[in-house]
């Protein structure tokens, strides 16, 4: 009996020693694996601003915990993540701590919206990489990442015109009503049949600053409504409406509308024009007629191909006016103006040059350069400011182009070199 005791005291002390040489492991494996959290967090949470102002948006990374608690994170690498209101990720930008963790960028918004940004990941300069999941690095060490987001909503101005009179030869009276577009608060909602759309709470912009065409508008007495007189030479006016008030970036809107007063004087001079150029015209092709230097209908053929080109050179030429007047009016079509400038001389030397049959390779890359002005460069220019396009001159001036290089290409026995 004693002999069994013994077993069973012996059996005891020896599990009692293996539980407690277990216990001294599992506390000293504990004791090795050691987690590393890290916090970013913004300087501020919610930032209000409107659209195109640059904003500042910054985060400071610190040990969470671990065996550097409380310290900075210096010089790591950190994504950050741009999301919509409704979830959509637009952006990642990457950034680096300073010496005392903290990390700055810029960024603006050009539409309204609502936009938060979120660091998901950090890259310690050892290569160690933290995100929001726990991560172990071999049997040694935890990493993770926890952050707080910045929410930006951009505002801007909205403006509309409500009146415009252009009764009067080159002058206009025109209003415009002008609104802030405010971006609800998170939480707060606006009922809309379109849920596509993004809602905003339009409000009177009273006091605000606002010139039309450069020229300063006054309040009329209808609160938010501003009203100016400007003036145009040209059969379409191009209106720019510009807004701004301290601490918002300027915002501005471009209309266009027929000018009916200078219509009434456009339209004899169109007509004008195109009756003498088929004078001249004809008048050309009779004299070589004439002169009998014409001896196959393929002569013809440079003849018809620089008066095209001399054709799309003078509706360059009207973009020209255009380009240059609403430059003098606040637009940032200067270096069109130049452009077409130098697209009218060429189409209308190229097209004279095309018509005595000489130098066709020149008069060949005049036409390409007439396309590109009259296509290309027209419509960057009023898409710049989202205004409509006149597919009518646009598109004859393009077809104008083209086959005067094409009448021009395929007549090259009829040049001189």
């Amino acid at each position: 009996m004693r002999l069994k005791k013994l077993y069973v005291t012996r059996f005891a002390l020896v599990c009692l020693l293996l539980v407690g040489s277990f216990l001294i492991f599992a506390v000293e494996t504990a004791s090795a694996q050691t987690t590393y959290l890290a916090d970013v967090n913004p300087i501020e949470t919610t930032i209000y601003s409107n659209v195109g102002q640059v904003l500042d948006i910054s985060f400071q990374a610190v040990w969470a915990y671990g065996d550097n608690v409380g310290q900075a994170i210096e010089y790591a690498n950190v994504t950050v993540e741009v999301k919509t209101a409704n979830g959509a990720v637009t952006d990642m930008v990457l950034a680096n701590t300073t010496a005392t963790g903290f990390v700055y960028f810029n960024y603006s918004s050009s539409t309204p919206q609502i936009l938060t940004f979120t660091p998901v990941k950090l890259v310690t300069p050892d290569g160690t990489e933290l995100n929001s999941s726990l991560l172990e690095n071999g049997e040694t060490a935890l990493y993770g990442l926890q952050s707080e987001q910045v929410t930006v909503y951009w505002d801007t101005f909205d403006m509309a015109l409500t009146s415009t009179s252009t009764e009067t030869l080159e002058a206009i009276q025109l209003s415009v009503n002008v609104t802030y577009l405010l971006v609800p608060e998170e939480g707060l909602t606006i009922q809309s049949p379109d849920s596509s759309q993004q809602d905003f709470f339009p409000k009177i912009a009273h006091g605000v600053n606002v010139t039309i065409n450069g020229v300063q508008a006054e309040e009329t007495a209808v609160a938010g409504v501003y009203s100016s007189n400007v003036s145009t030479l040209m059969p379409t006016a191009y209106v720019l409406v510009e807004v701004s008030q301290e601490g918002w970036a300027t915002a501005h809107k471009a209309f266009s509308f027929t000018h009916d007063a200078n219509m009434i004087v456009w339209e004899p001079l169109a007509i004008i024009f195109a009756s003498a150029y088929v004078v001249v015209l004809s008048a050309v092709l009779f004299s070589l007629r004439k002169s009998k230097s014409l001896v196959s209908k393929r002569s013809y053929l440079p003849v018809f191909g620089g008066f095209l080109l001399i054709l799309a050179s003078f509706i360059g030429l009207y973009w020209v006016l255009v380009w240059f007047e609403s430059s003098l009016h606040g637009f940032d079509w200067a270096l069109y103006a130049l452009l077409g400038v130098l697209s009218f001389g060429f189409g209308f030397s190229g097209g004279i040059i095309a018509v005595r049959r000489q130098k066709q390779t020149a008069v060949l890359f005049v036409a390409s350069f007439s396309i590109f002005v009259n296509a290309i460069a027209v419509k960057a220019s009023l898409d710049a400011y989202q205004l409509a396009l006149p597919w009518t001159p646009l598109l004859a001036a393009f077809a104008f182009s083209v086959i005067s290089g094409l009448l021009i290409g395929n007549s090259d026995d009829q040049f001189r070199s």
